[in-house]
């Protein structure tokens, strides 16, 4: 995503630029980038032009999605349990809903949500490139707290809106999240947008490279009149309200929800298009991206906005005629599972159980209706049967009736139909198509929370659940990369909307005050990549339960630090103020690193040389540097900054190493010198005991 200066186009904000060379066309693409309202400065038959082609191009792109549409329609009545009076086999027969669907959405709902919205940390910035003086780490520190604060306080909805996405999304297959700066709140905000909301081209290759997206939403005539009057949105002069009101608000959930459409008056919501295109108006062969929002009964444009900013301009070597425009880019998509047929909107467990759910329902219904037609029994009478009276026969329980013909008669004058109790091979039939929709959906007896059999090991219990989790991975890493999407479109907002000036920020984690200094420039200087804070790879408590019991199986090794050990664990559990919980000192130096320091101090050795001493000095600054970095370490271990910690762990063994390298250099030198001191004081005693030989040989002579 580029630069997100342009904010929510439906609100009231002057818009910053930067001055660059016009063009000699007919607008200048310095006024356009500055205009809060287009509209305002064109005719009225260039509008109705524009109008026209953006209701033209939305009706083709709801003609694209098509049949998506009548497939998302079943598949929500399937989740909703929607029931349908039935005509066939007879009016009113069985028209029950296994909840097949349904059972698979709510339970990767309950799943997603809590793992990848957890109760504070929700972001986590990470350091791009080299952070030796550990400032960028510290910033990020920073950052990670203050965007969490914001999502949780400060943007309305936000946590609501994951909610749901969380439920419609395996429904569905995909959801939509619009982010944008609103001037009138004075903060940021991300808003859900069900996908037949958004309308795309079926076939269009990515979100960001469609040519059009139109976001449809619904405007009482007086919010329309509240806009005109703050200059949001063109005053029309022959713009009227009333019975030419829309009439098809909402067509999908009216079909869904069986309800009747709302009754047409004075302040019946109106459709909106607020289609994010392309239009050439300065008329210069180039198609800039633009933000029209048209009234879609009467195509009259109410607000036409840039959709890029002037640092998204690219000019040709002339500095005039523009070569390339990078749109801002709103949106971001939260896709299930890709569609595997190219379409731009994913695929969910609607697709992929809609079948067998609506198969299942079908075999459910046939059982209910065998055994209606088993218990209310039928058939037929001989008008030659005399019993009194022509008419129905009630019975209640243990009552008896008096007739006018013998029982070998009854016997002969009544013939019942003949009907087969319920079948059990639809009934195995039903349980198979019930079992098959599990498995594909994961939500086995085991993964809903019932017991397993008595003698299952505890082993075989928790492979299961891993191998059930399986498929929920991989789709909580696809909602994890949207997610780190819409965070940096925040991070980038920040950057240009918050205050110049540093300001303080404080909340209550349960408890524990979390505060922090946060500033626009703050934001700017660094360069971080922004993600969730969760794991994707961990989405069960019980993963995370598994992990914490490793660890402590391998403390009787003697090889883990009991403390680093505990912190995680209370990691895992969210337990808040785990530098207060634990009460951590900062740690001294170890052992070993205290028996290299007294190695200084050890008195020179005697015939030390020149590269002896060099190698020594070497290894007293690695020294040095190892101590400094330790001191770093002991700081951080005790703020509680994992990220520094992780990083000053990697210096200390780098540092390490290089100590270990001059060390050995040390200890060669060392050696070449009592080498040579030991072949020195052999060539000594040889020549003693050769010049003790040679004064005996003279001693024998003389005698």
């Amino acid at each position: 995503m580029q630069n997100m200066q342009q904010p929510d186009p439906d609100e009231n904000t002057n818009v910053q630029t930067e001055p660059g060379d016009s063009s000699d066309s007919a607008v200048d693409i310095d006024t356009i980038i500055s205009s809060l309202n287009i509209a305002d400065t064109l005719d009225d038959d260039e509008l109705q032009e524009i109008g026209q082609e953006v209701v033209v191009g939305f009706k083709a792109d709801l003609d694209s999605r098509e049949a998506w549409e009548r497939q998302t329609e079943e598949w929500m009545k399937l989740a909703l349990q929607i029931t349908e009076e039935k005509t066939f086999p007879w009016p009113k027969a069985a028209n029950v809903k296994y909840p097949l669907l349904t059972t698979a959405a709510l339970q990767f709902g309950s799943r997603a949500y809590p793992s990848l919205v957890p109760s504070f940390d929700i972001v986590k910035a990470r350091v791009i490139g080299e952070d030796d003086t550990m400032q960028m780490t510290d910033v990020a520190s920073t950052i990670s707290t203050h965007m969490s604060y914001q999502i949780l306080f400060e943007m309305d909805g936000w946590e609501e809106d994951m909610d749901k996405l969380c439920l419609t999304l395996p429904i569905i297959g995909c959801a939509f999240k619009k982010t944008y700066y609103s001037q009138f709140k004075q903060s940021n905000c991300s808003e859900l947008i069900f996908p037949k909301d958004l309308v795309i081209n079926y076939w269009a290759k990515s979100l960001e490279t469609a040519f059009r997206k139109t976001h449809v939403f619904w405007l009482t005539p007086n919010e329309i009149v509240e806009r005109q009057r703050l200059g949001l949105f063109k005053d029309w002069e022959d713009f009227e309200f009333g019975a030419g009101t829309d009439q098809t608000r909402d067509e999908t959930s009216d079909k869904v929800s069986s309800q009747a459409p709302p009754q047409i008056e004075e302040q019946t919501p109106r459709r909106i298009l607020e289609q994010h295109t392309f239009h050439d108006l300065d008329d210069d062969g180039y198609m800039e991206p633009y933000i029209i929002t048209v009234d879609y009964e009467t195509g009259k444009v109410l607000r036409m906005t840039a959709r890029f900013d002037a640092k998204n301009v690219e000019k040709k070597a002339d500095g005039k005629t523009i070569a390339r425009i990078v749109p801002n880019e709103y949106f971001t998509q939260f896709n299930f599972i890709p569609n595997p047929d190219g379409g731009i909107y994913g695929v969910g467990f609607g697709l992929l159980l809609g079948s067998i759910n609506e198969s299942a329902n079908s075999v459910l219904n046939q059982l209910i209706d065998a055994g209606t037609l088993s218990n209310m029994q039928s058939g037929f009478l001989s008008k030659g049967l005399r019993l009194g009276k022509i008419g129905d026969y009630k019975f209640t329980p243990g009552e008896w009736k008096w007739v006018n013909a013998s029982l070998d008669d009854l016997k002969k004058g009544i013939f019942p139909l003949p009907v087969r109790e319920p079948s059990n091979v639809l009934f195995q039939l039903l349980n198979m198509l019930v079992s098959s929709g599990k498995e594909l959906a994961s939500i086995s007896e085991i993964m809903t929370g019932k017991m397993p059999g008595q003698n299952t090991p505890a082993s075989t219990t928790m492979a299961t659940i891993e191998q059930g989790l399986k498929v929920f991975t991989s789709i909580y890493k696809r909602i994890f990369r949207s997610l780190s999407k819409e965070f940096q479109k925040l991070y980038k907002l920040n950057a240009m909307y918050l205050n110049t000036n540093p300001s303080k920020f404080a909340y209550d984690r349960d408890g524990v005050v979390v505060s922090g200094t946060i500033s626009k420039e703050l934001y700017q200087k660094a360069k971080l990549k922004i993600v969730p804070s969760s794991d994707p790879n961990m989405v069960s408590e019980t993963q995370k339960l598994i992990l914490q019991s490793g660890l402590q199986e391998l403390v009787p090794l003697g090889h883990i630090n009991t403390e680093e050990m505990t912190k995680r664990s209370l990691e895992m559990q969210g337990q808040p103020g785990i530098s207060k919980l634990m009460s951590i000192q900062p740690p001294g130096p170890p052992p070993d690193f205290q028996v290299k320091m007294r190695q200084l101090d050890i008195e020179e050795k005697k015939n030390k040389t020149d590269a002896m001493f060099k190698a020594e000095e070497l290894q007293s600054q690695s020294l040095e540097r190892l101590s400094k970095v330790y001191l770093n370490l002991a700081q951080a271990e005790a703020a509680g900054q994992t990220a520094s910690v992780n990083l000053l762990m990697t210096q200390v063994e780098a540092l390490g190493k290089e100590e270990e390298r001059h060390r050995a250099r040390v200890q060669m030198a060392l050696d070449f010198a009592n080498a040579n001191a030991d072949r020195a004081q052999a060539a000594q005693q040889q020549e003693a005991q050769q010049n003790a030989g040679t004064n005996q040989g003279a001693v024998g002579g003389v005698a």
